[in-house]
């Protein structure tokens, strides 16, 4: 009897990546099952970091010298004071709100005092013109998934997988872009940056930020560039874990040149172009995507990417947000505290 192959549905499968789907090529012979193949997952949908990239023991760098911490306590009684409003609001009452006092956490000032190299003084203003943007910007209100879909549904910039360190990818795919450069795009970035920020793991506190150029990769402008850059320094202090630029066109050479003398010496020193980040350590294939040399294969459905994302970022703030009413609620507590699993 001659044997015919069938193939099943995809089958789901607990992983270490959050539900996995693998899809098995089966073959039935005079009455037996027999696997014959297996072939890997297609993803849809972004996923929570694995357990091992919650760290277990908080990192060196919320370790204070004594002057260092006299400099922390001055920043945070300034904004812990009851009477305290942002100043220079264009609209609205200055008072902070649940969510303002939520972010202006222990980890919140340390990064915004190392970007002002512990100067009381410059780390007040750098922190009180974030507040300020963060409002007029819409980030707790009108900065919705809305808002941004119609820039997302070719699939440029996206958040997938977890470096070695733990740190979310930031994926740009510049070649996929169709959209005008504008304030629009940008709002883009900063509604993804967002997202990663909520699902980073215990102890994890920035991004890798990976960019794949080839031949149909359009030329951005200076200015658009720069302003992506001056928005990200400004008001996501000590966010860039690592930035990845691979396959880059000649034009990408003279941009970094421009750009170069508005990076400050900590970002540069993140950058790195044509890494091989497999083979270099940076990332392991079963959190990478194909077009990196990796093993995922993510097939871009912008509505069911964009919907799972909203949930599972969503979820996992809450449960934050819900620990940190626990312990107080108050301007000041550790996320290491409250992000304890």
């Amino acid at each position: 009897m001659s044997a015919a192959s069938v193939v099943l549905p995809p089958l789901a499968a607990t992983s270490p990546l959050d539900g996995a789907v693998i899809a098995e090529d089966i073959v039935k012979s005079e009455g037996s099952v027999e696997i014959v193949a297996v072939t890997p997952a297609v993803d849809y949908e972004p996923f929570l970091p694995d357990k091992k990239y919650h760290k277990t023991s908080p990192p060196e760098l919320l370790t204070l010298t004594e002057e260092q911490e006299a400099v922390y306590q001055e920043v945070l009684k300034h904004f812990a004071a009851e009477d305290y409003v942002i100043p220079d609001l264009k609209d609205g009452d200055g008072k902070l709100t649940e969510e303002e006092k939520f972010y202006l956490t222990y980890e919140s000032f340390l990064r915004f005092l190392r970007a002002s190299r512990w100067n009381a003084t410059n780390c007040i203003k750098k922190l009180e013109e974030a507040l300020g943007w963060r409002r007029e910007y819409g980030i707790y209100d009108t900065l919705t998934v809305d808002s941004i879909k119609e820039h997302c549904l070719n699939g440029k910039v996206f958040i997938f997988g977890y470096d070695v360190d733990g740190r979310p990818g930031f994926l740009d795919i510049p070649g996929r872009e169709s959209s005008p450069e504008g304030p629009c795009r940008i709002k883009q970035y900063v509604w993804m940056m967002e997202r990663a920020v909520e699902i980073m793991p215990r102890g994890v506190e920035s991004v890798a930020v990976m960019m794949l150029y080839s031949a149909t990769s359009k030329s951005t402008s200076f200015g658009h560039s720069k302003q992506i850059v001056d928005t990200l320094q400004s008001y996501y202090p000590e966010r860039l874990g690592r930035c990845l630029l691979n396959n880059g066109p000649f034009w990408l050479t003279i941009l970094m040149k421009l750009i170069d003398p508005f990076l400050d010496p900590v970002t540069r020193s993140k950058i790195a172009v044509n890494r091989q980040i497999i083979a270099e350590g940076d990332f392991t294939p079963d959190q990478l995507i194909k077009e990196w040399g990796g093993e995922r294969e993510l097939v871009w459905e912008c509505d069911r990417y964009l919907d799972k994302l909203v949930e599972i970022s969503g979820k996992m703030k809450e449960k934050r947000l819900t620990k940190w009413r626990e312990l107080g609620g108050n301007v000041g507590l550790r996320e290491w505290d409250y992000k304890e699993e």
